[in-house]
């Protein structure tokens, strides 16, 4: 696994240590990835499915910007151990923001949730 670059390291302590807003983010992307992970389990009985995230919006919910919104993000699927081309990926959008993509799975949200905390 890769290890964290400076920009992203300063993220670490914020979200442990649920500092808001930085901790809310991933809070709040971490149940909302649970939520749709059992309507999906519920409608369609699969137990994966693909969440794409947007920084812009996340960052108008939380009023920050898109680039501390990727860089939390980063971060936060950094250390909940999701592997980066297996787990989640990224894409760039015609204006230049990049997407998360991210494969949720019992496993990854409990991975998530165990970083958190929560």
């Amino acid at each position: 696994m890769e290890e964290l670059r400076k920009p992203f390291i300063q993220y670490v302590p914020l979200i442990t240590q649920r500092t808001q807003p930085y901790h809310w983010v991933c809070v709040f992307l971490c149940r909302d990835m649970e939520r749709k992970l059992y309507e999906v389990q519920r409608k369609l009985n699969h137990d994966e499915f693909i969440y794409s995230v947007n920084p812009r919006e996340v960052g108008r919910k939380f009023n920050l910007s898109s680039i501390t919104v990727s860089r939390v993000l980063r971060t936060f699927l950094y250390k909940s151990k999701l592997k980066e081309n297996d787990d989640w990926y990224t894409t760039t959008s015609s204006g230049g923001v990049r997407n998360f993509k991210i494969r949720v799975t019992p496993s990854t949200i409990y991975s998530m949730k165990s970083f958190l905390g929560v």
